[in-house]
Formats: C-alpha cells, structure tokens, sequence
C-alpha cells in the first residue's frame, strides 16, 4: 500500500465514521476543560495562599511534585477500583497532572 492510498483510505474511513469522530473529540475535548477549570479552582487559590504563607511552600509544591512523577497508567490503573473505568477517573487524573504548571505559575506571578 502506497502513501496515497493509506491517505486516501484514512481519509475514507473518517467521512464514514464522522459522527463518531465528532463524539469522540466532543467528549475528549469535555473532560480536558473540566479538569482544567477544577485545576484551575484548585490551584491558583492554593498557589495565592502559598505565595503569602511561604513556609508552606515548599512543602505543598513538593507535594505537588509527586504526583506529577506518577506515571499515568499506573495513576489510571490504581483508581480503577474507587471509580471504575470512565469519565471520573480521567477527570481526575487530568486534574492531578495540571496542578502542578498552575501552582507553580501563580506562586510565581
């Protein structure tokens, strides 16, 4: 199979199955943008309370930090048996890894 047909298939494949495309980037683009906005409401209040406690600081950016070390899978794969397989466990998850730019950008300024 040459670059043009695998292009051209592909391309085939994706008007076939447009409507499911479409649910598959609506639903994926859904549960980025809530765990960004719960992020969002999570960190830049803590990285404002950081900022004016700063012996908390270190400690709670630490904190942070771990959980950014965690690999995804083993992260996605220990909250299977609390909330199943779906939508909550990546909210979650996608919630935990941004903390960390957040925190660190409004502790910064």
């Amino acid at each position: 199979m040459n670059g043009k047909s695998l292009l051209s298939s592909f391309i085939n494949t994706t008007i076939e199955r447009w409507p499911m495309v479409l649910d598959s980037i609506l639903s994926h683009l859904s549960i980025s943008l809530m765990s960004l906005a719960i992020a969002v409401l999570i960190g830049v209040p803590l990285g404002i309370f950081i900022t004016r406690h700063r012996k908390f600081a270190s400690v709670i950016i630490k904190i942070a930090s771990v959980f950014q070390t965690i690999p995804s899978v083993a992260l996605l794969g220990f909250m299977i048996p609390f909330f199943g397989i779906g939508r909550k466990p990546a909210v979650i998850a996608l919630t935990i890894y941004a903390l960390l730019p957040i925190l660190q950008n409004t502790y910064t300024g």
